[in-house]
């Protein structure tokens, strides 16, 4: 049999490229070479079916307008419109495959009652208890003979197969922005960016068996990605909505810390991950310059007092974090907190600084741990 996996993506901009295919080498998860075909084109448009829908029942199909139109004719759509899209991305994984005598034997009962488990979650709107939901899945497993067993077990290790092939989601986007990089450098065009899960709004994969669509889902990293319509959040309460409406009209200032926070973190959805870093390592040092001025004026010291004192370790952010620190608050982020010391000394000393002065590009992974440590280190300081 054939199995495929497509992935689509609309940029949020236009690539002034010629729409064909653009080969990419990237290393996958076992660190070997892995070509993806990101195929560029410029004559795709977003069909909307319902045009004057609401964000929750508005129905639209991606594809070029000769598809398009005959889709529509075929299902004698009366009300309908299009809209262009801008450069649009899709990438396909094609592969002949078998299930073997040994595949099947390596099943154990124990897979396919999970399996049973995600087939009944999936056919059913309400929630189902955990108790009632192993009953099921036993019972079913309980009622099959031995062909459908080995039936069902044949459709697992499809089903995984193509789940392995699902997760090349995220290879192919490392591949999406080396190409979008390697455009800007080539062709000067600073109006592009690189892009991740959330700036791209997830990725649409869809599966297919010998030709024959087996699921359609989005790829994505957090719900306002996949949901941007929708409000994700809770409802505010009454009494945070009445304080933001005076904050709103009393010029109120957000603290310095939280602003360069949410700042990082921004940035860090966008994949600005050195941009990132560099906020939040600066909200850490606006917090200690902070807490110590805040601890002088409460003893009575002049700004110009504070000044002095402050330019003692202008330079020397261990020793403000340590000794002057613990001079004004009793405390001291350097001994009292060893632990997460060395990891905002770790982070400062290979991303903080070197992001400064030299090309280090960190990873997802690094600034995320990076921002976290320094927002538990800013956390420290205000408590004090």
């Amino acid at each position: 049999m054939k199995l495929k996996v497509l992935f689509t993506n609309e940029l949020p901009f236009m690539i002034q490229l010629p729409n064909g295919i653009y080969p990419v080498m990237v290393k996958i998860y076992d660190e070997t070479d892995k070509v993806f075909n990101l195929k560029l084109s410029d004559e795709v448009f977003k069909l909307h079916i319902n045009p004057f829908a609401n964000s929750k029942t508005a129905t639209y199909l991606e594809g070029e307008k000769e598809y398009l139109e005959n889709y529509i004719v075929r299902n004698r759509i009366s009300s309908y419109a299009f809209t262009p899209c801008k450069s649009y991305i899709s990438c396909v994984f094609e592969e002949d495959f078998e299930v073997t005598e040994e595949m099947i034997n390596e099943i154990n009962k124990e897979e396919l009652i999970e399996r049973f488990k995600t087939i009944i979650i999936s056919g059913r709107l309400e929630h189902i208890e955990q108790d009632e939901l192993q009953k099921s899945a036993n019972d079913m497993f309980d009622g099959a003979d031995e062909e459908a067993l080995k039936e069902m077990k044949k459709e697992l290790i499809i089903h995984n197969k193509l789940s392995s092939m699902f997760f090349l989601v995220y290879p192919y986007h490392e591949a999406l922005n080396k190409f979008i990089k390697q455009y800007s450098y080539s062709r000067n065009d600073v109006f592009v960016e690189t892009i991740t899960m959330h700036t791209l709004s997830g990725t649409y994969v869809q599966s297919f068996r010998d030709g024959n669509l087996v699921e359609q889902t989005k790829a994505a990293g957090k719900m306002s990605s996949i949901a941007p319509y929708d409000k994700w959040m809770n409802d505010i309460e009454e009494n945070d909505l009445i304080t933001l409406k005076e904050r709103l009209i009393n010029y109120f200032e957000i603290p310095p810390t939280r602003d360069l926070l949410i700042m990082a973190r921004n940035l860090n959805e966008r994949g600005e991950y050195r941009s990132a870093i560099i906020n939040a390592s600066a909200a850490l040092e606006v917090a200690v310059e902070q807490k110590i001025t805040e601890k002088m004026l409460n003893d009575g010291k002049t700004q110009s007092e504070i000044d002095r004192y402050l330019k003692i370790t202008k330079t020397d952010f261990p020793r403000r974090c340590d000794e002057h620190l613990k001079e004004k608050t009793g405390k001291s982020l350097v001994a009292d907190e060893s632990s997460l010391w060395t990891l905002i000394k770790e982070h400062r000393s290979k991303y903080r600084h070197k992001i400064a002065h030299s090309s280090l590009m960190p990873g997802e992974k690094d600034s995320d741990k990076a921002v976290n440590d320094f927002e538990e280190a800013v956390n420290w300081v205000n408590s004090l």
